[in-house]
């Protein structure tokens, strides 16, 4: 489990099952209760064994999953997943992460095995209001 260090009571667990499938949760309540954020993850990356799962402190809609295989981000609490490998080598084996809040746009520090280090800027998901238009 990953915590949130922009807020106290959420924590991050990723998994890879017996049947290979990947399983993602998150919780607001110390642990109290979780909920599955797994979206389509499997449909993407398959197989790939999650070795951490993290949320921008800002935006909790925004988060990343680092794989073996790279890093996958969603922009709506987990519901829909996709590679974001642009400008990284291939096939990098994605270990640790962190998320910098306090540079504009806010960025990704991302930790490999055996590649180095990363930094990739990630700017905050655009908010839609239900009639279709922007804040």
């Amino acid at each position: 489990a990953e915590r949130n260090p922009g807020r106290p009571n959420t924590a991050y667990f990723g998994m890879l099952t017996f049947g290979g499938n990947i399983r993602l949760a998150v919780t607001h309540d110390r642990g109290v209760t979780w909920t599955n954020v797994t979206g389509n993850i499997n449909t993407i990356a398959l197989g790939e064994a999650p070795q951490e799962l993290i949320a921008s402190s800002i935006d909790p809609r925004q988060m990343w999953v680092a794989t073996k295989n790279g890093i996958y981000q969603s922009n709506d609490r987990g519901a829909n997943w996709f590679a974001v490998m642009e400008g990284l080598p291939v096939s990098l084996d994605v270990n640790q992460m962190e998320y910098d809040p306090t540079v504009n746009p806010p960025r990704l520090i991302i930790g490999t095995y055996g590649r180095g280090i990363y930094t990739r800027e990630f700017p905050l998901p655009v908010t839609v209001f239900a009639n279709g238009f922007e804040p």
